[in-house]
């Protein structure tokens, strides 16, 4: 990276992304902060008023992005792929598809070089190519997250947390004063707070959620579950079945609505 660039930074509202944007201020960088809605509602977030304060303190713009209709589809996608017996990841899908790609139009819109967020990865440029690596904190690398993010995303992307542990990070932001510095972070998806992934998809497909049988990998019914989506391949806890020895969750069947359990 040049000496002095321009740079969109998403600020989520939280202590990475508002650490990211500090480093790329102090290193002298001309920084934007964007922050992205999930949903159409004219009421301002508690995300979106942290992020706000950030950006106040750190005296750059703010953007606020409207990617409800984004949302909408990855919701859709969530949904369907419990119904249809997998588990998916909405994560890997919104940072390529809405973040990144909603951070390069704002960039482009107002004329910046490049983006940046507050994951943990790095990237390098090397045979040819952009690789993203895993960040140096083993416990919060978040490369997974990234993966599917394109060559054309990540040649314009900057991660500043890459080469720091989040113990450093959180130190940073307090001595810098940082409004977001004690906020706690979430480890749930963002659009289903306390993690009830079942009960989102009940809400939006309940017709489409079926009873069905348990039943061992021999073929014995052992059990009935209320719907397979609240069931997942290498599950353990809550299986609600008991056999006298610890059992798992070996499949997930939509089209005959079983569910599979083994040792």
């Amino acid at each position: 990276m040049s000496d002095t660039q321009r740079i969109v930074v998403g600020l989520s509202g939280g202590v990475d992304s508002a650490a990211a944007a500090w480093l790329l201020v102090e290193a002298g960088h001309e920084v934007a902060g964007v922050f992205i809605r999930r949903d159409g509602s004219s009421d301002v977030s508690e995300h979106e008023h942290a992020a706000r304060r950030v950006a106040q303190f750190l005296e750059v713009p703010f953007h606020a992005v409207d990617a409800s209709g984004d949302f909408e589809t990855l919701i859709g996608y969530f949904c369907s792929e419990y119904l249809r017996g997998r588990t998916p990841n909405p994560c890997v899908l919104c940072n390529a598809q809405i973040k990144f790609k909603r951070l390069l139009e704002r960039a482009d819109a107002l004329g910046f070089d490049r983006v940046s967020t507050g994951h943990y990865v790095r990237s390098t440029f090397a045979g040819g190519r952009w690789c993203l690596r895993r960040g140096v904190d083993a416990t919060k690398d978040q490369s997974y997250y990234l993966s599917a993010l394109s060559q054309t995303h990540l040649a314009r992307a900057v991660f500043p947390l890459g080469d720091r542990t989040k113990e450093d990070v959180r130190a940073l932001a307090r001595e810098a004063g940082l409004p977001a510095a004690e906020r706690d972070e979430s480890q749930d998806v963002c659009f289903v707070p306390g993690g009830d992934y079942a009960r989102l998809v009940r809400a939006r497909e309940g017709d489409r959620v079926r009873a069905g049988e348990i039943v061992t990998t021999a073929g014995e019914v052992v059990g009935r579950h209320d719907g397979i989506i609240g069931f997942t391949i290498g599950q353990r806890r809550g299986v609600g079945v008991a056999m006298g020895e610890p059992v798992y969750v070996v499949d997930v069947d939509a089209e005959t609505n079983r569910v599979t359990v083994g040792t």
